[in-house]
């Protein structure tokens, strides 16, 4: 396994995994295509961000997309991931703590101070699991996000 960042030419190879994702956990609205591209186009030209890629065999396997941004508040530069995935068949092992990691590391050398994990809520036992994880990494709980969809699209 290899980690390294994702050129601007090879977002497209994302979109698999994001439709995979969306389903997966059965978000709401879509998955379109041109709109992650549009979007992860503009953050790589305007914002400090990236896509951090976990490859085998020279295949994308898996990421995590990360801006780096200043706190609302006081202006501390804090990487906040955007999204993260690893295909289904490559779950087992190391890759989940190597992304974290080279997430990390990509934030210090940016200069920032705190990074931001987002985990969306799925079933009790992953979601215990992913907290356990987490923890023992050093995060903690920090925000709890509500969702109320006031229009169907």
């Amino acid at each position: 396994m290899e980690i390294r960042p994702l050129t601007i030419g090879e977002l497209p190879l994302c979109l698999p995994f994001g439709q995979e994702f969306h389903d997966e956990l059965k978000l709401p609205g879509a998955f379109v295509d041109s709109n992650f591209m549009t979007t992860w186009m503009t953050f790589y030209t305007q914002c400090q961000a990236t896509v951090i890629g976990l490859w085998k065999d020279g295949s994308l396997v898996g990421g995590i997309g990360v801006l780096l941004a200043p706190d609302l508040n006081d202006g501390r530069l804090c990487g906040t991931e955007i999204f993260m995935f690893i295909g289904k068949e490559h779950r087992r092992g190391s890759g989940l703590l190597r992304l974290l990691r080279a997430y990390k590391q990509w934030v210090l050398d940016k200069g920032g101070v705190e990074i931001r994990l987002t985990h969306f809520l799925t079933d009790e036992i992953r979601d215990a699991h992913f907290d356990d994880l987490y923890k023992s990494l050093g995060f903690r709980p920090f925000e709890r996000t509500y969702v109320l969809n006031v229009k169907e699209s």
